[in-house]
């Protein structure tokens, strides 16, 4: 795929690749961010074959890492994938479970003498949420377990999309930032990353699909 924006030339993001932009205008910094975030058509994205496709539908969002809500974004949609996931065993051990506490309810209404009573229907994803599954302290908190997790979540529900971050250098050193092109590359994550540099950095980032637009707006690349 090729993220387009006028007036630069298209920048390239394919499966298993970091694709990294760095520039050294914030003007141009400021545009880019703005542009994803409003999903505005002055960007856009077209296949390998020149043909233009939805960006909103293709990218998705996540900007700086610090910022994003780990349980906010996926929760939900983790909870209904556990709903595949989870074998009848389990299963089967929940709805007893379940049973043991509508039990308990039930005589704790019947000593009130009120009419009311506690519904049998059974519902997994609600049992799910019930259980108040989130995403552990360390998870929400650290750069690279934030990265990390919306790398192997996005893996894992198959979702194809470019994912969009800001800043990563700001937390990373570059070994840490290796450990996660790596799993993206055996994901086949396409990884899409916007930063701020006053100096082209490609030598540094050799290994990686390399953009750099300075401050006068000329864009370098190989």
């Amino acid at each position: 795929m090729k993220i387009t924006m006028y007036p630069f030339k298209p920048f390239e993001v394919n499966n298993g690749q970091v694709t990294i932009i760095q520039t050294a205008s914030s003007k141009v910094y400021v545009n880019l961010v703005k542009l994803f975030k409003n999903e505005d058509d002055r960007i856009g994205l077209i296949t390998q074959n020149d043909e233009e496709v939805s960006l909103a539908a293709n990218t998705e969002w996540y900007g700086d890492p610090l910022m994003n809500d780990l349980d906010a974004l996926f929760k939900s949609k983790v909870q209904r994938k556990l709903t595949t996931w989870i074998d009848n065993n389990s299963r089967e051990d929940l709805i007893q479970l379940t049973n043991q506490m509508n039990d308990v309810m039930t005589d704790v209404l019947f000593g009130m003498d009120l009419p009311i009573t506690v519904s049998k229907e059974w519902d997994l994803l609600k049992c799910l949420k019930f259980l108040g599954i989130q995403f552990t302290e360390l998870a929400r908190n650290n750069p690279y377990d934030i990265i990390e997790a919306i790398l192997k979540i996005s893996h894992d529900l198959k979702d194809s999309q470019v994912i969009c971050l800001t800043n990563v250098f700001h937390y990373l050193d570059m070994e840490r930032f290796s450990e996660l092109a790596n799993l993206g590359k055996t994901f086949g994550s396409k990884i899409f990353l916007i930063d701020f540099s006053e100096t082209n950095q490609r030598d540094k980032f050799k290994d990686y699909c390399y953009y750099f637009i300075d401050d006068d707006l000329v864009e370098w690349h190989d």
